[in-house]
């Protein structure tokens, strides 16, 4: 791969006073800007100078404003700050995303400082300023190749439970599956969902039942059975604690909820 061959051509730190909105405008350089507190909306026209995307931008969100598009707030913020680097783009094997969300913000913070430093200071040659604008370019590329990675592992995950909901799933033997340690799949499912991995799968196992208790044809044991439960009891246990009522009051329920003409 060729290295990054941006040029960096200027760079701070805002920090909003009062009510803020960006102003409008359009240049001849690219600009990367890294939230790192509050919040605002930015709309960005497309080569269709009629058309424009409208990005929210919060805290730890690194948005591309592209060279030659025209860019302006779209509401006032208050309490906004952001580093931000302008830069000529070379010929670089790096893509970077309109938006991400930056799950760990510190390198990136401390590129940022070391960008303004060596760009501030009269004794530091422009190369260095080049150089930390590069490192910036690509810690961000490299970000977003994690994320797309960890999303996609998430994916997996999420399709092995559904896969495996007849039966218990256990952490560690997802963990040995998809050969990573159980700690860092819990963490990483944690980046993409509200819920954790283990709420996760005790919902997947409870739809799964759900849909089972649907079948009227299907004795409490057999569902049971079906779900992958050995101990009945334990069945009526899991069921009751998930859903606040029982196994039989469940289906009375459905059966008013689906059948009762009044």
């Amino acid at each position: 791969m060729n290295p990054c061959e941006a040029s960096f051509i200027s760079a701070g730190l805002f920090v909003s006073k009062g009510k803020w909105i960006h102003p409008r405008r359009k240049l001849d350089t690219d600009e990367i800007i890294f939230c790192v507190s509050g919040s605002f909306s930015i709309a960005i026209w497309t080569d269709n100078a009629s058309e424009s995307v409208i990005h929210t931008v919060q805290k730890n969100d690194v948005l591309l404003l592209p060279a030659g598009h025209e860019h302006a707030g779209t509401t006032e913020s208050e309490k906004v700050s952001f580093y931000w680097v302008h830069f000529q783009k070379g010929a670089d094997p790096y893509t970077l995303p309109d938006q991400m969300r930056v799950r760990e913000p510190a390198q990136l913070i401390m590129l940022y400082r070391q960008l303004l430093h060596a760009a501030n200071t009269s004794q530091y040659p422009p190369e260095c300023a080049d150089y930390f604008t590069r490192l910036i370019i690509i810690e961000i590329a490299s970000a977003a190749g994690r994320d797309r990675s960890g999303r996609n592992l998430v994916r997996r995950m999420e399709e092995y439970i559904r896969m495996h909901r007849t039966a218990p799933v256990r952490i560690a033997d997802m963990a040995e599956h998809f050969g990573y340690n159980r700690d860092y799949l819990t963490r990483l499912f944690r980046r993409f969902h509200s819920e954790g991995l283990k709420t996760y799968i005790d919902q997947a196992r409870i739809r799964y039942m759900e849909e089972l208790l649907s079948d009227n044809a299907l004795t409490l044991t057999q569902v049971a059975a079906q779900a992958g439960f050995d101990d009945y009891k334990y069945f009526l246990k899991f069921f009751s604690h998930h859903m606040k009522m029982t196994p039989t009051e469940y289906r009375e329920l459905y059966r008013n909820i689906h059948y009762n003409d009044h």
